[in-house]
């Protein structure tokens, strides 16, 4: 029964830090706001929004959410990807490619 438990969070440990990024000596976490990120990294290399679906009077759509990704780099050779959905921190990749084209593209 303990093996059961210990395998559980030795498996689920990895995906608490999925969207953790370290700025300099800051920790940003996942559910951060956006202007917090942006705060403690500064301005990101790159970015791309997508607002939210509008209705034909121009207010949004129920249920839809604005995306935006933010890149950050080249840190040793790799770029990080912030997603952000509703300007919270959502998921970070890293990437070898910097960033071109549709960033929102995951």
């Amino acid at each position: 029964m303990v093996a059961r438990y210990f395998l559980a969070i030795v498996l689920l440990l990895p995906l608490a830090s999925l969207a953790d990024i370290r700025c300099g000596a800051k920790l940003v976490a996942a559910g951060a706001g956006l202007a917090d990120v942006v705060e403690s990294c500064g301005q990101p290399a790159a970015r791309a929004e997508q607002g939210p679906a509008l209705r034909s009077n121009g207010v949004p759509r129920k249920g839809a959410d604005k995306l935006e990704v933010l890149a950050y780099g080249p840190k040793g050779g790799a770029w990080q990807y912030l997603l952000f959905r509703n300007d919270k921190l959502l998921k970070v990749e890293m990437r070898r490619q910097p960033p071109e084209g549709d960033l929102l593209r995951w």
